[in-house]
């Protein structure tokens, strides 16, 4: 087949698979495509260093991320998360917050609980149906949000500040796919007993 034919198909594939992509993140994409068939055996090896690593690095951002927000007068470290989403939404059930934030249900109602008391956000009905109740961050939750951000960077500058950009690029686009892919088994199928999960979802 001619390259360029080849080329095209290549990205036509890309774009229909992620149809949000950069013309930069293909060729990164297709930069880092391996062409030889791993074994069983590599695989599972590359598997278990994968995961060893984002364990790790979360591991590594939990810690500076709590130390980072006791600077601040967050009620809990993750109600800059909480804030972050209700504010991009600017409005938003609860239940659908919960299940942004990845949180259980009883403790992302008591973390929402904390905030309402803590006057960061209010709760008021849905002016389009009343029977809906709504969260809204309030200008105090506003105001403490903002004085998050700086240590926010402090916390990405100390994790990839020597870190190339390239490699960070290609990392995000890499990242993206698997949360793309594997995101909607673990929330959308949780309740599904995980051999049969396996069993549906295996290459």
């Amino acid at each position: 087949m001619n390259t360029l034919v080849s080329l095209v198909n290549e990205w036509d594939e890309f774009n229909q698979q992620y149809p949000e992509s950069e013309i930069d993140d293909f060729c990164r994409y297709f930069l880092m495509k391996e062409e030889k068939v791993l074994s069983p055996e590599e695989c599972a090896k590359d598997f278990g260093n994968l995961l060893k690593l984002t364990s790790n690095l979360m591991f590594i951002f939990d810690v500076l991320f709590k130390k980072a927000m006791s600077n601040t007068n967050l009620p809990f470290p993750s109600a800059y998360f909480f804030l972050t989403r209700i504010k991009a939404k600017g409005q938003i059930r609860k239940t659908e917050l919960i299940r942004d934030m990845r949180a259980e249900y009883s403790t992302g109602m008591e973390q929402i609980t904390k905030l309402l008391k803590a006057k960061l956000i209010k709760e008021h009905s849905d002016s389009k149906d009343k029977r809906v109740r709504l969260l809204s961050i309030t200008k105090a939750g506003s105001k403490l949000l903002d004085d998050c951000f700086p240590y926010m960077d402090k916390v990405g500058t100390l994790m990839f500040g020597n870190a190339n950009p390239v490699n960070m690029k290609i990392c995000i686009t890499f990242l993206n796919n698997i949360i793309s892919f594997s995101e909607s088994i673990a929330l959308d199928e949780k309740s599904k007993d995980f051999d049969l999960l396996f069993e549906l979802h295996k290459k």
